[in-house]
């Protein structure tokens, strides 16, 4: 398992492998990356929508996601957690994309 395995599965889209990894290690939804992006990040950018929920009952709610995020290139995706962190897990990655 790499150092940001579940991040790594996120980002490249294998929502297969990020369902194992998150069934077998929950606090791996805990992991950081980059400037504080984590994997609830991650999941909204991929459109992962059926992995918000678990990320977020596994790991820090959004609000406390949002915090750690610093940098000029995290300000977007930190605005739209603040604005829209309240949002059913299903709606989430599609706002995100622009979808409703």
């Amino acid at each position: 398992m790499g150092e940001h395995a579940l991040l790594d599965a996120l980002l490249s889209v294998n929502t297969s492998r990020a369902r194992v990894l998150l069934a077998a290690h929950p606090g791996l939804a805990l992991e950081q990356g980059p400037s504080g992006f984590g994997c609830l990040h991650a999941a909204a950018l991929v459109d992962a929508h059926r992995l918000v929920a678990p990320l977020a009952a596994a790991g820090l709610s959004p609000d406390q996601q949002i915090e750690p995020l610093n940098g000029p290139a995290a300000f977007s995706l930190r605005s739209f957690l603040r604005d829209h962190s309240k949002l059913p897990a299903s709606k989430l990655c599609a706002v995100f994309r622009g979808g409703l």
